[in-house]
């Protein structure tokens, strides 16, 4: 957890992995035979002059299990700036003492082998000086201040300085907020009528409610080349607009840094052409996306979130937020549009989002590597701890769709209920097509995808590979996938599907390469698929999520110490038979017990 505070309270809590980049192109490969670690930062896209962040190496990984050293570098940071880092800890911290960036790698080693440098950039601003004041039920006329607070959202923001924060109480405000191009602001709801010392967005929601044919707050970013923005949405209440938040970039060259979290927005609309993005949210930013509660709202593509980005070294987080009910009314992305060079979407929940053309892909959500040209091996946007349910789109890719030649790295994903109606290319998860002279590559672990339904005619229930991609798959489970056959996989001639240590139940179609390592036809033994508890069963104890507690059952699921042997285990609880478990909760806190 990373916090961000301010003198005036405000307190950003933020739970992620970033991917901010390695330096490496080579191409990756997860079989069980690989050995050499991998180097993760988990760590803030942006802080404020004089705040210490904490760069955290943990996630770092050894596939032997083996002891990690770590080695940091501070690779960049503003001319005359004197902050530093510790070279050898495991999670040291910076202090920016200069508004800019500061550019960090950390490679590991476990004696023999050393990871690719992981690069994460931080952008560091100067801390808000000035803060104003709004209150929907002071009295009108106010100045601003704390004693005299303005009615409206927009009388502050016009009144502020570039860098100040607005604390806004409580109640309904019947307007549209439009923030000037280059202007820096922190906008945060929540505050108690008449006391702006207690906050409880519950309690005291402040309520943006549309009166216009726009979205309810917007932005276009104007930063000429080399300037940086920054811009945290937090705590409101959003609806009835075109859109709820819309922040885009004029492409002037600047970079702007937004932060939307805690909010819900819901019930925004109108917007219905193949041109338009995001219904709850469009960001087309450096953005950090948290926590938010982002339901029934609507666009031509991107219903809930659509988030853009075209940069080399920063990416987007999208993480901790539930996303529901949202509809597309053109053909892609229910639920959540992402493109992006490089990202992270994680922990979200993505549940009953649908794709409302008679064709489509993605109700869930879209990673599309078709927008900006660039795509090469080492550059991707990884996907994990989220969980998919219920989400429809016609024509296949009813959960999860890898769009144009993305490279994805997806792991403890959980999809299940998803449904497609419509034949042919019908799988839960779908990856489609080549870059031209490279293959997009596609790497899954540790993922459960179960229970999904195609239409007629359909193939590949669980995972479809269009012509010309690659897809590995390891220590995962697919089972029950069902549509006019229960196939699992379909792979389409010129691209090739690696199935590594993974149970599954329907079989192979198509033309393309298909492989198979320690893989096996076999009922993985789900504790209830019924109830959408997809824990494996064991003798040892399975865990129950709703009591927090452990269960023996009177079967032991194949899936549990299944996994490759070189897989890391060490997240799992004793006794764990020093070897992983196959399925999303392989080498989690809540992975089955061994016997």
């Amino acid at each position: 957890m990373y916090r961000i505070c301010t003198p005036h309270f405000l307190v950003i809590s933020i739970m992620f992995v970033l991917f901010a980049g390695c330096d490496d192109d080579s191409t990756e490969n997860i079989s069980a035979g690989e050995g050499a670690p991998k180097a993760m930062i988990h760590a803030p896209l942006s802080t404020f002059v004089g705040s210490t962040v904490v760069l955290d190496g943990l996630a770092s990984s050894d596939p032997d299990s083996d002891s990690l050293s770590f080695q940091w570098t501070l690779m960049e940071s503003p001319e005359g700036s004197g902050a530093f880092i510790s070279a050898s800890a495991e999670t040291p911290s910076i202090t920016p003492d200069l508004p800019g960036a500061y550019r960090v790698s950390l490679t590991v080693s476990d004696g023999t082998h050393t990871s690719p440098a992981f690069i994460h950039t931080l952008m560091a601003f100067e801390a808000p000086e000035q803060t104003l004041y709004v209150d929907a039920q002071a009295a009108t006329g106010g100045d601003g201040s704390e004693g005299s607070p303005f009615v409206t959202i927009q009388e502050a923001v016009d009144q502020a300085q570039s860098g100040d924060t607005i604390m806004v109480a409580g109640g309904d405000y019947l307007e549209s907020i439009l923030i000037p191009d280059t202007m820096s602001l922190i906008l945060m709801g929540g505050y108690a009528p008449g006391n702006f010392a207690v906050r409880d967005t519950e309690d005291y929601p402040s309520h943006i409610i549309s009166q216009t044919t726009t979205a309810g707050i917007s932005m276009d970013f104007g930063g000429n080349e080399g300037e940086t923005g920054l811009l945290i949405i937090d705590g409101f209440t959003i609806s009835a607009g075109t859109r709820g938040i819309r922040i885009d970039d004029q492409g002037n060259g600047g970079m702007l840094f937004l932060t939307i979290t805690g909010n819900t927005i819901q019930e925004n609309s109108g917007l219905t052409s193949g041109d338009d993005y995001g219904g709850g949210i469009f960001a087309r930013a450096v953005s950090t996306i948290i926590g938010n509660t982002v339901t029934n709202n609507s666009c031509g593509k991107g219903g809930g979130i659509a988030a853009f980005l075209q940069s080399d070294d920063y990416g987007v987080i999208v993480s901790d937020n539930l996303v529901a009910d949202n509809e597309a009314f053109a053909d892609h992305g229910g639920g959540i549009y992402v493109a992006a060079y490089r990202g992270t979407i994680s922990h979200n929940i993505i549940r009953n989002n649908a794709v409302m053309e008679t064709y489509g892909w993605a109700g869930g959500l879209i990673i599309d590597g078709g927008i900006y040209d660039g795509y090469t091996d080492g550059i991707f946007v990884e996907l994990f701890h989220n969980i998919y349910s219920g989400n429809f789109a016609p024509s296949s890719g009813s959960a999860l769709f890898i769009d144009e030649g993305a490279n994805a790295r997806i792991h403890h994903e959980l999809i299940y209920g998803n449904t497609t109606s419509e034949g042919y290319s019908s799988g839960a998860i779908y990856v489609d097509g080549d870059r031209g002279t490279t293959r997009a590559i596609t790497l899954m672990e540790h993922c459960t995808v179960a229970m999904n339904q195609g239409g007629e005619g359909s193939v590949g229930q669980g995972l479809f590979l269009q012509g010309g991609v690659e897809v590995q798959v390891l220590n995962s489970v697919f089972w029950g996938n069902q549509g006019d056959t229960s196939i699992d996989f379909f792979v389409e001639e010129g691209s090739s599907l690696q199935l590594s240590y993974t149970l599954y139940g329907g079989g192979h179609e198509g033309d393309g390469a298909f492989t198979e390592e320690e893989s096996l036809l076999d009922d993985p033994l789900f504790v209830d698929e019924g109830g959408d508890d997809f824990h494996l069963r064991s003798t040892a104890g399975h865990f129950d999520a709703t009591a927090q507690s452990w269960v023996m059952d009177d079967v032991h699921s194949p899936g549990i110490d299944s996994g490759a042997p070189l897989s890391e285990w060490l997240r799992e609880p004793s006794p764990n038979g020093s070897r992983v478990n196959r399925g999303a909760y392989g080498n989690t806190p809540e992975a089955s017990k061994s016997e």
